[in-house]
């Protein structure tokens, strides 16, 4: 499987768990001049959240924020 379409596939999983909590998801790989956000979001407190997804095979265990490089955060 192609690395986009895991990234495509594991996008649409997280909006589907997201919205099964009650989030909303407002936008999907929403381009901005500084980046692409994966998703763009609202919390069930309506609070704007973004949401990086990083899909990664089962030896890929650490926590989210490891993932990001400093451009990212």
């Amino acid at each position: 499987m192609s690395r986009r379409l895991t990234g495509q596939l594991a996008e649409r999983h997280v909006a589907d768990a997201l919205e099964a909590r009650g989030w909303r998801i407002l936008a999907r790989n929403l381009r901005t001049p500084c980046a692409e956000l994966d998703l763009l979001s609202e919390d069930s407190g309506h609070a704007l959240v973004v949401v990086e997804v990083k899909a990664r095979g089962p030896l890929g265990l650490l926590h989210g924020e490891e993932h990001l490089g400093a451009r990212q955060r």
